[in-house]
């Protein structure tokens, strides 16, 4: 499953606020990983996941705000 995936069924479950809260707490779960594999020196998907997270929430609250705009 695709990250895009995963975060189109927590829209559908959580709603946009709740999925922004979602988002950024994934993105520092990532965050926290790089980091401990970082200090082990390994390689590692952990920063693509970091970013990818956190660029979402952004996003979204990109989108959020534009929809209170409007209404």
């Amino acid at each position: 499953m695709f990250n895009h995936e995963i975060l189109d069924k927590i829209l559908e479950s959580y709603g946009t606020l709740k999925s922004i809260e979602i988002c950024e707490a994934i993105s520092l779960m990532y965050a926290l990983k790089h980091e401990n594999c970082i200090s082990k020196d390994c390689t590692n998907e952990f920063d693509y996941e970091r970013d990818w997270w956190a660029e979402q929430s952004t996003n979204l609250k990109h989108q959020y705000l534009c929809l209170q705009k409007i209404s």
